[in-house]
């Protein structure tokens, strides 16, 4: 998928110019002067909502230069807002124990499958030990179970339990509010990072 390429079409049915309402119902989970990391940002509609609790710094990353370039001008006045042109995997791990909250809305589901062990492991080492994963999981954005169809790809609780549990006690069930085409299609989840003796060795490079 070129997703920049969608950007620079306008071919992006995933952005709907607002807040995702999962993410708008976590938002008070997050701590003032919150150092917050959005993986797979887009243009920043979840921004919006974000900014209410007024975090230190949002993180914005994302891959398509075009989803950053229309994000930086949306929030150019916001100088907490840091928008981020790469890949959150490298970026976790240049700056390992630095976040307090992970953000995640439409890019778990938008990766390749065989990289979400190393998502998981990303999220893992950038979050500090009581940190929180907040998010809008897809699990089921078509009607088949054909994991390898996507994106978006779709995902189980018992995947995400076996990806994100080594290092995280999880929260996780069909979350009640959403756009309209996802409505009990989405998992509403909280990930708090605990401390783990084996962490050095369980995270992986990536």
């Amino acid at each position: 998928m070129d997703w920049n390429q969608a950007y620079l079409e306008g071919n992006t049915p995933w952005d709907k110019g607002t807040p995702s309402p999962v993410v708008g119902d976590l938002v008070s989970e997050i701590p003032q002067l919150a150092n917050v990391v959005i993986p797979g940002c887009g243009t920043g509609n979840d921004v919006l909502a974000i900014l209410e609790v007024k975090p230190k710094t949002i993180t914005c990353i994302d891959l398509a230069p075009k989803a950053i370039a229309i994000l930086g001008q949306r929030f150019d006045s916001f100088p907490n807002v840091k928008p981020v042109l790469g890949d959150f995997m490298s970026f976790a791990a240049a700056h390992p124990s630095s976040a307090d909250v992970i953000v995640e809305h439409t890019c778990f589901c938008a990766i390749p499958v065989a990289m979400r062990s190393d998502y998981a492991s990303a999220c893992a080492a950038i979050l500090r030990p009581g940190g929180k994963i907040l998010g809008a999981f897809y699990w089921k954005p078509r009607d088949t179970d054909d994991i390898s169809i996507g994106p978006p790809f779709q995902t189980s609780e018992a995947e995400l339990r076996t990806l994100f549990g080594t290092w995280f006690d999880i929260e996780i069930r069909v979350a009640d509010v959403g756009f309209a085409e996802r409505l009990g299609r989405e998992f509403q989840v909280v990930m708090t990072r605990t401390p783990n003796v084996n962490d050095a060795a369980s995270i992986r490079s990536v």
